[in-house]
């Protein structure tokens, strides 16, 4: 009886007892070979949202510095030209509060896109982790013993 370089086909001949290990020989190598693209594809796609993960994150960041300066610099927005008198400066106030407000709003919704998009990508890296592990995993049972 031939003797196969995968210990899986050796049990299935056995089991069996089958005399021609060819057409299994050649399922079980090209099994192994898609799990090994499978497996080269998935730690491209890792690098890949690596990638854009960090992207995302070098342009949000500009962002929420720019926010962060914008809301700072509300508080000194104040057009004091514009009050020439108390009725002046009482339609001034809402103004300058809803500004103020706006300013910390678009940054707090800049922050919060942030956390999205670390959420999303922290769980697709776990999906593609899970991924390659268990086709990891298929590829050493069946490549087992060689």
């Amino acid at each position: 009886m031939a003797k196969s370089e995968f210990a899986l086909v050796n049990k299935i001949i056995a089991h069996y007892e089958l005399g021609e290990a060819g057409k299994l020989e050649t399922f079980f190598a090209k099994v192994r070979k898609t799990l090994a693209r499978e497996v080269e594809t998935l730690n491209k796609r890792v690098e890949l949202l690596e990638f854009n993960y960090q992207r995302s994150m070098e342009d949000l960041q500009e962002q929420i510095t720019d926010a962060e300066e914008a809301y700072d610099n509300a508080f000194l927005q104040i057009n004091v030209e514009d009050a020439t008198s108390n009725a002046d400066i009482d339609q001034l106030i809402p103004q300058y509060w809803r500004g103020i407000e706006l300013a910390k709003a678009n940054l707090e919704t800049l922050k919060e896109k942030r956390d999205t998009i670390t959420e999303a990508y922290e769980e697709s890296k776990k999906e593609e982790g899970a991924q390659i592990i268990e086709r990891e995993h298929r590829l050493e049972v069946i490549s087992a013993g060689n």
